[in-house]
C-alpha cells in the first residue's frame, strides 16, 4: 500500500478491495486514500468490502490501529494469526525465523510474526519514553520556580503551551499541564486563555519560540516572554531521550496531547526534522517540551527566594 498504487486506482469499479501491507504508510496518506481513491470504486459493489492483510503499523496512533481495527471489531471482521497459527513450518524453519528477527523478544519479531501492535523505538523521537514509566500523577513541590514554555505555531502549526516546573530535592523535571492551539487561532485569543491558565499558579517565567515581531507584538500587550534555548537541534532531542532515560522527567496524566506526542511523534525519512501529521502537527508538543527542558530553571528553591 502506498498513495501512488491508490491513487492509479481512482475512477475504476471494484467489487472487493485487498489492501497488502500498511505497515510503512504514512498516516495521513492512508486515511486519504481510503477515503478519496478507494471507497469510491466501491459505489456500485452490491457487498462492498475492503479487506487488510498486513501487519500493524509501526506508531501506536497510526489510524489503521486507531480506526479501521476497532471498527473491523466492532463488525466481527477482525482476525489475528500469529507464527503459531502456520503449521507447515518444520521447527528448523520456525527457530530460523526467530533468529533472523533478533530473538522472540524484538520488535520486528513482536511485529511481524505475531502481529502486535508495538511501538517501533527506531523511528521514534523520543524512544526514552515508556508510558507506564514516565506518566505519574505528581503535585507542584512547594518550593519551586514553576514555568511555561510555548511553541507558537502561528498560520500553519499548532501552539502548544506547557507549565513545567524542577524538584530540585529528586532532580526530576515534572510536566503538569498543557494547552494545544489549531492554527491561525488569534494572538489575542491564545494570550487570555494562556493567563487564565498561568492564574492556577504563581509562573515564574515565561519562554516562547516566536519570531521578532510577535514578541514585540506581545510584550506590547504586557504578556513578555523569553526566548528558549534553541541552538543545536540534535542536541535537544538527545537531551529529552536522556531524562526520560534517567527516569529524570515525568508527565501528569493531564497532558494527553504531549504524551501522545511522546508516544507516536516521528522524524522525517531523513532525520532532518519532526514529521508532520494531522495528528501531532509538526510534532509541536515535542518542540515545546524539548525547549522546555533546556530552559528549565534547576536553581536551588533558596537561590531566588522560593523559601521565603
Amino acid at each position: 500500500f502506498d498513495t501512488t498504487t491508490a491513487t492509479r486506482q481512482r475512477g475504476k469499479r471494484a467489487l472487493k478491495i485487498y489492501v497488502e501491507e500498511v505497515v510503512d504508510s504514512n498516516p495521513d496518506q492512508y486515511r486519504e486514500a481510503l477515503r478519496s481513491d478507494l471507497g469510491p470504486m466501491l459505489t456500485h459493489s452490491p457487498e462492498p468490502r475492503i479487506i487488510f492483510l498486513t501487519t500493524p503499523p509501526r506508531i501506536p496512533d497510526h489510524p489503521f490501529i486507531t480506526e479501521t481495527i476497532p471498527e473491523a471489531k466492532l463488525y466481527g471482521a477482525f482476525f489475528k494469526f500469529s507464527i503459531h497459527d502456520n503449521k507447515q513450518l518444520s521447527p528448523e524453519q520456525f527457530e530460523a525465523c526467530i533468529r533472523r528477527a533478533g530473538g522472540q523478544g524484538s520488535i520486528e519479531f513482536r511485529r511481524e510474526y505475531m502481529c502486535d501492535i508495538v511501538r517501533d523505538t527506531t523511528i521514534v523521537v523520543v524512544p526514552e519514553f515508556e508510558t507506564a514509566k514516565h506518566v505519574q500523577l505528581c503535585d507542584m513541590p512547594q518550593h519551586c520556580y514553576p514555568q511555561l514554555t510555548i511553541d507558537w505555531g502561528g498560520v500553519r502549526d499548532l501552539t502548544v503551551a506547557l507549565l513545567h516546573t524542577y524538584d530540585y530535592m529528586t532532580d526530576t523535571d515534572l510536566i503538569f499541564d498543557e494547552r494545544v492551539y489549531p492554527a491561525n487561532t488569534s494572538t489575542e485569543s491564545i494570550v487570555k486563555d494562556l493567563r487564565e491558565f498561568e492564574a492556577q499558579t504563581k509562573v515564574t517565567a515565561r519562554y516562547a519560540d516566536v519570531p521578532g515581531q510577535l514578541q514585540v507584538d506581545l510584550n506590547a500587550m504586557g504578556y513578555e516572554t523569553r526566548l528558549p534555548i534553541k541552538q543545536d537541534w540534535q542536541a535537544g532531542i538527545n537531551y529529552m531521550n536522556a531524562r526520560f532515560y534517567q527516569g529524570k522527567a515525568k508527565v501528569h496524566p493531564k497532558c494527553k496531547f504531549l504524551i501522545e506526542s511522546l508516544q507516536s511523534g516521528t522524524f522525517n525519512k531523513n532525520k532532518t526534522d519532526f514529521e508532520r501529521t494531522a495528528a501531532l502537527g509538526h510534532c509541536d508538543g515535542l518542540a515545546a517540551l524539548m525547549y522546555a527542558l533546556r530552559s528549565q530553571d534547576r536553581s536551588a528553591p533558596w537561590d531566588r527566594g522560593a523559601l521565603d
